[in-house]
This record gives C-alpha cells, structure tokens and sequence, in this order.
C-alpha cells in the first residue's frame, strides 16, 4: 500500500481558546484553594474573614469556568483535546470546592 494515502490530508483543527482559558481559570481556583488551605492551617484562624472572602471568590471562578468550558464543549469547530481539558480541570476544581464547603458544614 501507498504510505501517501494513509497520510491525513485534511487541515488540522486549532485549539479553542476559552476552554484553554477555562482550564487555567480552573487551576487558578485550585492553586486559592492549596494557598487558603495552608494559610489557615498556619494562621491558627487568625484571618479567617480575608480566606473565606478570597475562598467564596475562587468557588465562584471555578463554577464560571465549569459553565465556560461546559459551553464550549459543543463546538465541533475546535480541537477535542482542548475542548476535553476546558470541562475536566474546572469539573474537579469545582468538585474540590463544593467538598470543601460541605466539610465545613459538616464540621461546623
């Protein structure tokens, strides 16, 4: 067989921007949520109103960015492994977020 006709010849897809941009805003909320996590583990509770205002703030961002990237999922237009990584990174950001805050009310 020719090694020509196995070769893709049609034009490759970019990547979606907004989800990339979703996944980073994710990983954003993650990196708040690793930070007010050792922040308030070191602080003894002394700045609990700064994190938990910062935390409510990150929760927010990452459940924007699950509803950006699970709307830019249904483009065909773009590459599937952007479109893939703009629903799972904010997908286990928002998870980590919304665990956390039922622990606290769990707790509290």
């Amino acid at each position: 067989m020719n090694r020509r006709s196995r070769r893709y010849s049609g034009k490759k897809k970019p990547l979606s921007t907004p989800s990339i941009g979703a996944a980073l805003g994710a990983a954003a909320s993650l990196l708040i949520l690793v930070l007010a996590l050792f922040i308030a583990a070191n602080t003894d509770g002394s700045s609990a109103n700064i994190i938990g205002g910062i935390s409510v703030l990150a929760m927010i961002l990452a459940i924007a960015t699950c509803v950006a990237g699970a709307h830019m999922a249904r483009n065909d237009n773009f590459e599937k492994i952007s479109r893939i990584l703009g629903v799972v990174v904010p997908a286990i950001a928002t998870a980590c977020w919304v665990i956390l805050y039922c622990i606290g009310i769990l707790i509290g």
